[in-house]
């Protein structure tokens, strides 16, 4: 009992550094971005620039919160990954749009804090910013036998080598991948794929 004990006091601890090494990955140069873009728009739209800040703030509040929520309604992570969305969006303007297939019903979803974030991450790194036409961003949501698929998908140039890229790929991927079986063990799963035609998919199966 006591070793089985140990295991879970260490597994928990665990779980919080993971999630506190994910909190820290609001990288500067995203905050450097966007302060910049809110100071070009005080003087020619400031409603955008208000909105933004507004935005921000709600990031920066889930990033230095204390309680270390392990878990949130699936309606709250989208809510989160909007924030950050919207403000990339008014930041690349024109060239990106987000759309949300996420039904309502499974709002109350528990899922793992700000697991979508670094998904979305991803998209606009190799989406965005490694071409200069416009870009889709999708984030959904489906229930199927007993399990909960999150997507986050962009139809920007792909990926010519997935697994590879999943490998040695940033710490972002990674943490999503990590956590997940910490959490869950075999019962969660992260698959990714990308068409030959374009575009980059990742999909997260939650028990």
């Amino acid at each position: 009992r006591a070793e089985h004990e140990q295991l879970l006091r260490l597994k928990g601890e665990l779980q919080i550094t993971q999630l506190n090494a994910l909190k820290k990955q609001l990288q500067p140069h995203f905050l450097f971005n966007t302060l910049n873009s809110v100071s070009s728009l005080v003087g020619k739209d400031p409603d955008s620039a208000r909105r933004m800040l507004g935005r921000l703030g709600h990031l920066l509040r889930v990033s230095l919160d204390g309680e270390r929520q392990q878990k949130v309604g699936l309606a709250q992570e989208v809510e989160h990954v909007g924030n950050y969305l919207g403000i990339e969006a008014v930041r690349f303007r024109d060239r990106l749009s987000v759309t949300y297939d996420v039904p309502e019903e499974l709002g109350g979803v528990m899922v793992p804090s700000m697991i979508l974030q670094p998904l979305a991450e991803n998209a606009i790194k190799h989406g965005l910013d490694a071409m200069n036409e416009r870009v889709r961003i999708s984030v959904t949501a489906v229930r199927s036998n007993g399990s909960v698929t999150l997507s986050v998908m962009d139809d920007g140039p792909g990926c010519a080598d997935v697994q590879r890229a999943l490998d040695r790929g940033g710490i972002g991927l990674r943490n999503v991948r990590e956590r997940l079986h910490t959490l869950y063990g075999d019962r969660a799963g992260m698959h990714a794929t990308s068409p030959p035609a374009g575009g980059f998919r990742v999909d997260l199966s939650i028990p």
